[in-house]
């Protein structure tokens, strides 16, 4: 949402703050809305050339036509390996079929399981008359894995053996090595038939493979937070798409201020309320977690929460709290006690230094 409204203004030369973007609910994106493109753009040029508002939605067709399509992937992988099997060299050369778009990046997902040893890794633009290809679900990640990990078995079974051998013996990840310990008990896999037993019409195997993703996150993210007689308010310009963002940010806020998520009211999809994370790369939870908010993403709530540890605030004290930038439950003040008029000034500094004279 956030993104998105600077997108608008800067495409269209206006002041961010005579955009706004709406969206409350967006159905499933893996990471194809994160941009700018014709369904939004269309509908803005006939609002400025009608002077009235437009509602644009397009039929099947049109939507196959220009709504963007999941990138296709040719990728030839060739894997050598030391006598002792240690790696010894990796290659990967990929095709990417994106329609008229270009930057399709497949390779760079090679890099994460198995680190250890040289590899040549090309990717490849192949542009057709098709529509640009969008990001679907780990842009680049399905496609790589479901190469390199059947590689990897087929050289298992060329050497002769267990395919979790050969992983364990490449991938130092602590996590993957627990599993790796794990699938080994079970019946299932100590059971299972060699390779190319089954040769009826429908053949059945057991296989086994590996996947990774990047950690994304956004530092520049903000919220609101509000405290005042009707709760605890949070706001930010991020957006749900079934992930449960608006869970997170509840949680996230009332697990540092020791209340119950549903005492927690999260309002999200607007591109008024502070920036939010886009909803591409997996990041929106990433950064809307209490991790996120230790990157520094969220420094008013640590202010406000060293602001209620260092004093007691007095009842005539809660105009001086709106100036600082949020509102108190009135029934929540306690009677300040003697001597602490320099830990109001104090918190009044601190709180100052965080959002601003």
């Amino acid at each position: 949402v956030s993104h998105m409204a600077h997108e608008i203004a800067e495409h269209f030369r206006l002041k961010t703050e005579n955009v706004r973007v709406i969206a409350h609910y967006v159905g499933g994106g893996f990471g194809s809305k994160a941009v700018l493109t014709t369904e939004a753009t269309i509908p803005i040029e006939l609002a400025r050339v009608t002077g009235r508002p437009v509602r644009y939605a397009l039929h099947r067709h049109a939507e196959i036509m220009i709504g963007g399509n999941r990138p296709g992937t040719k990728i030839d992988v060739t894997l050598a390996t030391h006598a002792d099997g240690t790696m010894a060299g990796m290659k990967a050369v990929t095709h990417n079929y994106s329609g008229v778009a270009i930057g399709g990046a497949t390779t760079p997902l090679f890099r994460i399981i198995y680190p250890e040893g040289p590899r040549e890794l090309e990717d490849w633009d192949v542009t057709t008359h098709a529509p640009p290809g969008k990001p679907f679900r780990a842009p680049g990640g399905p496609p790589a894995y479901w190469a390199l990990e059947q590689s990897i078995d087929d050289l298992a079974h060329a050497r002769g053996e267990d395919p979790v051998a050969v992983r364990r013996r490449w991938d130092p990840n602590p996590a993957r090595n627990a599993l790796y310990d794990w699938v080994e008990t079970l019946p299932v896999w100590r059971d299972r038939p060699g390779p190319k037993s089954d040769r009826g019409r429908f053949r059945r195997g057991v296989g086994l493979a590996c996947g990774a993703w990047f950690c994304f996150a956004e530092p520049k993210s903000r919220i609101d937070l509000r405290a005042g007689p009707d709760g605890v308010v949070v706001r930010q310009g991020c957006q749900d798409m079934g992930n449960g963002t608006r869970s997170t940010l509840a949680r996230l806020v009332a697990q540092e201020l020791e209340m119950t998520p549903r005492d927690v009211t999260v309002e999200i999809g607007s591109s008024e309320h502070p920036w939010g994370p886009m909803a591409g790369g997996s990041r929106t939870t990433a950064t809307v977690t209490p991790e996120g908010m230790a990157t520094g993403a969220f420094p008013i709530l640590d202010m406000m929460l060293r602001f209620f540890g260092l004093i007691h605030v007095a009842e005539d004290l809660a105009s001086d709290v709106q100036v600082l930038g949020f509102l108190v439950r009135h029934h929540a003040l306690g009677r300040a006690e003697d001597g602490n008029a320099q830990a109001i000034e104090d918190a009044r500094q601190i709180t100052r230094t965080a959002v601003g004279p």
